[in-house]
Protein backbone atom coordinates (compact mmCIF):
# COMPACT_ATOMS: atom_id res chain seq x y z
CA UNK A 1 0.00 0.00 0.00
CA UNK A 2 1.80 3.55 -0.53
CA UNK A 3 0.06 7.13 -0.19
CA UNK A 4 0.19 9.39 -2.93
CA UNK A 5 -0.49 13.06 -3.46
CA UNK A 6 -2.28 13.49 -6.18
CA UNK A 7 -3.81 16.94 -6.97
CA UNK A 8 -5.08 19.29 -4.41
CA UNK A 9 -6.43 15.67 -2.42
CA UNK A 10 -4.53 12.97 -0.54
CA UNK A 11 -5.67 9.08 -1.25
CA UNK A 12 -5.00 5.66 -0.40
CA UNK A 13 -3.91 3.58 -3.33
CA UNK A 14 -3.15 -0.09 -3.54
CA UNK A 15 0.05 -1.37 -5.43
CA UNK A 16 -2.11 -4.23 -6.85
CA UNK A 17 -5.20 -2.62 -7.66
CA UNK A 18 -8.25 -2.07 -5.00
CA UNK A 19 -11.29 -4.45 -4.47
CA UNK A 20 -13.62 -1.53 -6.07
CA UNK A 21 -11.07 -1.86 -9.33
CA UNK A 22 -11.09 -5.57 -9.17
CA UNK A 23 -13.10 -6.50 -12.02
CA UNK A 24 -12.25 -3.48 -14.12
CA UNK A 25 -8.70 -4.64 -13.48
CA UNK A 26 -9.79 -8.33 -14.39
CA UNK A 27 -11.75 -7.07 -17.62
CA UNK A 28 -8.92 -4.94 -18.65
CA UNK A 29 -5.98 -7.72 -18.42
CA UNK A 30 -7.27 -9.18 -21.38
CA UNK A 31 -5.96 -6.37 -23.42
CA UNK A 32 -2.93 -4.58 -23.78
CA UNK A 33 -2.57 -1.63 -20.97
CA UNK A 34 -1.89 1.51 -22.68
CA UNK A 35 -0.64 4.81 -21.95
CA UNK A 36 -4.22 6.13 -21.51
CA UNK A 37 -4.72 3.45 -19.04
CA UNK A 38 -1.42 4.34 -16.43
CA UNK A 39 -3.12 8.20 -16.54
CA UNK A 40 -6.76 7.52 -15.71
CA UNK A 41 -6.24 4.55 -13.32
CA UNK A 42 -3.73 4.90 -10.65
CA UNK A 43 -4.32 1.36 -9.17
CA UNK A 44 -3.17 0.05 -12.54
CA UNK A 45 0.18 2.30 -12.71
CA UNK A 46 1.05 0.94 -9.45
CA UNK A 47 0.20 -2.54 -10.96
CA UNK A 48 2.12 -2.32 -13.67
CA UNK A 49 5.17 -0.22 -12.47
CA UNK A 50 5.92 -2.44 -9.60
CA UNK A 51 6.18 -5.88 -12.50
CA UNK A 52 7.91 -3.62 -14.45
CA UNK A 53 10.44 -2.81 -11.59
CA UNK A 54 10.59 -6.37 -10.61
CA UNK A 55 9.18 -4.96 -7.22
CA UNK A 56 5.99 -7.54 -6.93
CA UNK A 57 6.80 -9.01 -3.35
CA UNK A 58 8.36 -5.70 -1.96
CA UNK A 59 7.33 -2.42 -1.61
CA UNK A 60 8.46 0.96 -4.03
CA UNK A 61 10.35 3.76 -2.46
CA UNK A 62 8.55 6.52 -2.35
CA UNK A 63 10.99 9.98 -3.27
CA UNK A 64 11.09 12.52 -1.06
CA UNK A 65 12.16 16.28 -2.73
CA UNK A 66 12.00 19.24 0.14
CA UNK A 67 10.33 17.01 2.99
CA UNK A 68 7.66 16.23 1.19
CA UNK A 69 6.99 12.72 -0.92
CA UNK A 70 6.10 12.67 -4.38
CA UNK A 71 3.94 10.37 -5.91
CA UNK A 72 5.47 8.42 -8.65
CA UNK A 73 1.80 8.07 -10.48
CA UNK A 74 1.74 12.38 -10.52
CA UNK A 75 5.15 12.48 -11.55
CA UNK A 76 4.78 9.94 -14.64
CA UNK A 77 1.54 12.53 -15.47
CA UNK A 78 3.65 15.86 -15.20
CA UNK A 79 6.47 14.66 -17.06
CA UNK A 80 4.72 12.63 -19.92
CA UNK A 81 2.24 15.56 -20.37
CA UNK A 82 5.17 17.44 -21.28
CA UNK A 83 6.21 15.22 -24.24
CA UNK A 84 8.96 13.37 -21.79
CA UNK A 85 11.81 13.86 -19.39
CA UNK A 86 13.94 14.81 -22.18
CA UNK A 87 11.45 17.12 -23.64
CA UNK A 88 10.96 18.61 -20.02
CA UNK A 89 15.00 18.70 -19.54
CA UNK A 90 15.87 20.41 -23.38
CA UNK A 91 12.69 23.06 -23.01
CA UNK A 92 13.72 23.56 -19.33
CA UNK A 93 10.91 22.96 -17.67
CA UNK A 94 12.38 20.96 -14.96
CA UNK A 95 11.38 23.52 -12.66
CA UNK A 96 7.57 23.67 -13.56
CA UNK A 97 7.25 19.40 -13.13
CA UNK A 98 8.57 20.11 -9.28
CA UNK A 99 6.24 23.31 -8.97
CA UNK A 100 2.93 20.56 -9.37
CA UNK A 101 3.56 19.48 -5.96
CA UNK A 102 3.43 22.31 -4.15
CA UNK A 103 6.82 21.67 -2.28
CA UNK A 104 6.56 23.98 1.23
CA UNK A 105 10.48 24.17 0.96
CA UNK A 106 12.29 26.03 -3.10
CA UNK A 107 13.96 23.84 -4.47
CA UNK A 108 17.38 25.47 -5.99
CA UNK A 109 17.94 22.74 -8.25
CA UNK A 110 14.52 21.19 -9.60
CA UNK A 111 16.52 19.30 -12.29
CA UNK A 112 18.93 17.29 -9.84
CA UNK A 113 15.71 16.37 -8.12
CA UNK A 114 14.12 15.75 -11.07
CA UNK A 115 16.75 13.60 -12.31
CA UNK A 116 17.36 12.02 -9.75
CA UNK A 117 14.20 10.27 -8.50
CA UNK A 118 12.94 9.77 -12.12
CA UNK A 119 15.54 8.30 -14.04
CA UNK A 120 15.60 4.97 -11.80
CA UNK A 121 12.12 4.79 -11.42
CA UNK A 122 10.31 5.79 -14.62
CA UNK A 123 12.57 6.68 -17.27
CA UNK A 124 12.40 3.25 -19.01
CA UNK A 125 8.55 2.82 -17.93
CA UNK A 126 7.94 6.36 -20.07
CA UNK A 127 9.84 4.89 -23.03
CA UNK A 128 7.66 1.50 -22.94
CA UNK A 129 4.47 2.94 -21.86
CA UNK A 130 4.60 6.47 -23.51
CA UNK A 131 7.14 6.22 -26.28
CA UNK A 132 5.70 3.18 -27.01
CA UNK A 133 9.12 1.32 -27.71
CA UNK A 134 10.62 -2.76 -26.60
CA UNK A 135 12.23 -2.76 -23.47
CA UNK A 136 15.40 -4.09 -25.91
CA UNK A 137 15.69 -0.60 -27.76
CA UNK A 138 16.15 1.05 -24.74
CA UNK A 139 19.80 0.43 -24.07
CA UNK A 140 20.69 1.16 -27.65
CA UNK A 141 18.96 4.78 -27.10
CA UNK A 142 20.00 5.22 -23.50
CA UNK A 143 24.13 4.41 -24.42
CA UNK A 144 25.76 7.51 -25.95
CA UNK A 145 28.34 9.90 -25.44
CA UNK A 146 28.70 10.74 -21.65
CA UNK A 147 26.17 7.97 -20.55
CA UNK A 148 27.27 6.44 -17.29
CA UNK A 149 27.06 2.87 -16.87
CA UNK A 150 28.69 0.08 -14.46
CA UNK A 151 31.20 -2.37 -15.90
CA UNK A 152 33.99 -4.55 -15.15
CA UNK A 153 37.51 -4.25 -16.73
CA UNK A 154 38.79 -7.44 -17.55
CA UNK A 155 41.44 -7.39 -19.09
CA UNK A 156 43.78 -4.38 -20.55
CA UNK A 157 45.79 -3.52 -23.60
CA UNK A 158 48.21 -1.01 -24.50
CA UNK A 159 45.42 1.52 -26.39
CA UNK A 160 42.60 0.66 -24.15
CA UNK A 161 40.63 -2.02 -21.77
CA UNK A 162 38.56 -4.93 -22.33
CA UNK A 163 35.19 -4.26 -20.84
CA UNK A 164 32.04 -6.22 -19.62
CA UNK A 165 28.59 -4.29 -19.16
CA UNK A 166 25.47 -4.66 -17.83
CA UNK A 167 22.34 -2.58 -20.38
CA UNK A 168 19.16 -3.66 -18.32
CA UNK A 169 18.79 -7.18 -19.00
CA UNK A 170 22.08 -8.16 -21.28
CA UNK A 171 25.05 -8.16 -20.68
CA UNK A 172 27.64 -6.77 -22.96
CA UNK A 173 31.14 -6.66 -23.58
CA UNK A 174 32.93 -4.65 -25.84
CA UNK A 175 36.05 -2.73 -26.09
CA UNK A 176 37.30 0.83 -24.54
CA UNK A 177 40.34 2.98 -26.42
CA UNK A 178 41.96 5.33 -24.40
CA UNK A 179 42.87 8.33 -26.86
CA UNK A 180 45.89 9.56 -26.94
CA UNK A 181 46.13 13.04 -26.21
CA UNK A 182 48.81 15.01 -29.06
CA UNK A 183 52.25 15.61 -28.08
CA UNK A 184 52.50 18.91 -25.72
CA UNK A 185 55.74 21.39 -25.79
CA UNK A 186 56.70 21.53 -22.34
CA UNK A 187 55.66 24.95 -20.48
CA UNK A 188 58.23 27.49 -18.97
CA UNK A 189 57.70 27.42 -15.62
CA UNK A 190 55.90 30.63 -15.18
CA UNK A 191 57.06 33.40 -12.65
CA UNK A 192 55.43 32.38 -9.19
CA UNK A 193 55.03 36.42 -8.62
CA UNK A 194 52.64 36.61 -11.70
CA UNK A 195 49.11 37.78 -10.64
CA UNK A 196 46.56 35.33 -11.33
CA UNK A 197 43.82 36.38 -14.09
CA UNK A 198 40.48 37.65 -13.56
CA UNK A 199 37.68 35.53 -12.35
CA UNK A 200 34.41 36.16 -14.11
CA UNK A 201 30.94 35.90 -12.06
CA UNK A 202 30.70 32.41 -13.36
CA UNK A 203 34.21 31.57 -12.52
CA UNK A 204 32.96 32.06 -8.99
CA UNK A 205 29.71 30.05 -9.27
CA UNK A 206 31.01 27.72 -10.80
CA UNK A 207 33.54 26.80 -8.33
CA UNK A 208 30.78 26.80 -5.61
CA UNK A 209 28.52 24.96 -6.46
CA UNK A 210 31.08 22.18 -7.68
CA UNK A 211 32.12 21.05 -4.60
CA UNK A 212 28.32 21.10 -2.89
CA UNK A 213 27.41 18.88 -6.00
CA UNK A 214 30.34 16.93 -5.86
CA UNK A 215 29.18 13.89 -4.18
CA UNK A 216 26.29 13.40 -6.48
CA UNK A 217 28.05 13.18 -9.35
CA UNK A 218 30.90 10.54 -8.26
CA UNK A 219 31.54 8.84 -11.57
CA UNK A 220 31.04 11.97 -14.15
CA UNK A 221 32.31 15.23 -14.33
CA UNK A 222 31.31 16.20 -17.69
CA UNK A 223 27.47 15.52 -16.68
CA UNK A 224 28.56 17.73 -13.39
CA UNK A 225 29.53 20.74 -15.59
CA UNK A 226 26.34 20.31 -17.69
CA UNK A 227 24.43 20.61 -14.70
CA UNK A 228 26.39 23.77 -13.35
CA UNK A 229 25.64 25.39 -16.97
CA UNK A 230 22.39 24.47 -16.68
CA UNK A 231 21.61 25.80 -13.40
CA UNK A 232 23.95 29.15 -14.08
CA UNK A 233 21.42 29.63 -16.93
CA UNK A 234 17.95 29.05 -14.50
CA UNK A 235 19.65 31.93 -12.03
CA UNK A 236 17.54 34.87 -11.59
CA UNK A 237 18.72 38.16 -12.61
CA UNK A 238 19.23 39.39 -8.86
CA UNK A 239 20.78 36.35 -8.15
CA UNK A 240 23.36 36.34 -10.99
CA UNK A 241 24.22 39.44 -10.05
CA UNK A 242 25.63 38.18 -6.83
CA UNK A 243 28.43 36.48 -8.64
CA UNK A 244 28.58 38.75 -11.28
CA UNK A 245 29.65 41.93 -8.92
CA UNK A 246 32.68 39.62 -7.75
CA UNK A 247 33.76 38.86 -10.97
CA UNK A 248 33.80 42.74 -11.43
CA UNK A 249 35.61 43.50 -8.15
CA UNK A 250 38.20 40.17 -8.85
CA UNK A 251 38.73 41.91 -12.72
CA UNK A 252 40.00 45.17 -10.64
CA UNK A 253 41.86 43.35 -8.41
CA UNK A 254 44.09 41.69 -11.41
CA UNK A 255 44.28 44.69 -13.22
CA UNK A 256 45.62 46.73 -10.44
CA UNK A 257 48.07 43.58 -9.97
CA UNK A 258 49.09 43.08 -13.38
CA UNK A 259 50.20 46.74 -13.53
CA UNK A 260 52.07 46.34 -10.57
CA UNK A 261 53.75 43.58 -11.58
CA UNK A 262 54.66 45.21 -15.12
CA UNK A 263 56.12 47.78 -13.27
CA UNK A 264 58.20 45.70 -11.43
CA UNK A 265 59.35 43.88 -14.14
CA UNK A 266 60.51 47.12 -15.89
CA UNK A 267 62.35 48.41 -12.61
CA UNK A 268 64.28 44.75 -12.91
CA UNK A 269 64.84 45.32 -16.27
CA UNK A 270 66.22 48.19 -16.07
CA UNK A 271 67.88 47.20 -13.33
CA UNK A 272 69.35 44.34 -15.50
CA UNK A 273 70.58 46.43 -18.05
CA UNK A 274 72.10 48.70 -16.39
CA UNK A 275 74.66 46.20 -14.19
CA UNK A 276 75.21 43.91 -17.61
CA UNK A 277 76.38 47.82 -18.86
CA UNK A 278 78.42 48.21 -16.09
CA UNK A 279 80.02 44.09 -16.69
CA UNK A 280 80.60 45.19 -20.03
CA UNK A 281 82.52 48.36 -19.70
CA UNK A 282 84.27 46.61 -16.87
CA UNK A 283 85.33 43.91 -19.18
CA UNK A 284 85.97 46.48 -22.05
CA UNK A 285 88.46 48.29 -19.43
CA UNK A 286 90.33 44.95 -18.37
CA UNK A 287 90.85 44.13 -22.14
CA UNK A 288 92.32 47.61 -23.01
CA UNK A 289 94.83 47.63 -20.45
CA UNK A 290 96.05 44.20 -21.38
CA UNK A 291 96.21 44.95 -24.91
CA UNK A 292 98.79 47.83 -23.84
CA UNK A 293 100.83 45.78 -21.50
CA UNK A 294 100.84 43.55 -24.24
CA UNK A 295 102.19 46.15 -26.45
CA UNK A 296 104.69 47.96 -24.06
CA UNK A 297 106.16 44.16 -23.42
CA UNK A 298 106.70 44.25 -27.45
CA UNK A 299 108.71 47.32 -27.20
CA UNK A 300 110.75 46.49 -24.66
CA UNK A 301 111.94 43.39 -26.05
CA UNK A 302 112.22 44.96 -29.71
CA UNK A 303 114.75 47.87 -28.24
CA UNK A 304 116.89 45.46 -26.81
CA UNK A 305 117.33 43.36 -29.02
CA UNK A 306 118.30 46.73 -31.35
CA UNK A 307 120.66 47.91 -28.89
CA UNK A 308 122.20 44.03 -28.95
CA UNK A 309 122.63 44.24 -32.93
CA UNK A 310 124.15 47.66 -32.74
CA UNK A 311 126.85 46.41 -30.22
CA UNK A 312 127.57 43.29 -32.12
CA UNK A 313 128.42 45.54 -34.80
CA UNK A 314 130.69 47.87 -33.58
CA UNK A 315 132.89 44.83 -32.08
CA UNK A 316 132.78 43.29 -35.24
CA UNK A 317 134.27 46.74 -36.48
CA UNK A 318 137.16 47.19 -33.84
CA UNK A 319 138.03 43.75 -34.92
CA UNK A 320 138.72 44.02 -38.47
CA UNK A 321 140.52 47.74 -38.01
CA UNK A 322 143.07 45.63 -35.45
Amino acid sequence: MTSTDDSSQNQVVFANGSSSDNNKTNSDSSRKTTYEDLVQNSDLFWEKLRDFLGCTDNPLMVPTVGGKSICLHKLFKEVTARLGLERVIKDRKCTEVIATFGLKTPITNASLALKKHYVPMLFKFEHVYYLKKPVSSFAARALRAGTEVDGIIEGKFNNGYFVRVKMGSKELKGVVYRLESPSRKKKSKSDPKKPKSHRSGYNFFFSETYERLRPHFPRSGQLLTLEIAEMWRSLSKSDREVYQEKGRKDRERSRKEISEYKSLMASRAATDAAVNDAAAAAEAVATDAEMNDATDSDATVSDAGTDEAMNDAENDAATAAE
